[in-house]
């Protein structure tokens, strides 16, 4: 269960890092892989956004 979270948040970290811009040389250096082995690591994943749910909402107000 740790290896996958720690997988997961890899991911999310790559994936802001490419939204701000951050070259694919750049993210690749930070883990000793070439721009190429990062983008086919990473590059076919997207962030999305969760929207409100309802419970979310609820406890809100």
């Amino acid at each position: 269960m740790l290896e996958r979270r720690t997988q997961d948040l890899v991911r999310v970290c790559v994936l802001e890092g490419r939204a701000a811009n951050t070259t694919w040389a750049q993210i690749a250096g930070s883990f000793g892989i070439t721009p190429d082995a990062a983008r086919k690591r990473w590059g076919h994943w997207t962030l999305v956004h969760r929207e409100e749910t309802p419970e979310a909402q609820e406890t809100a107000d």
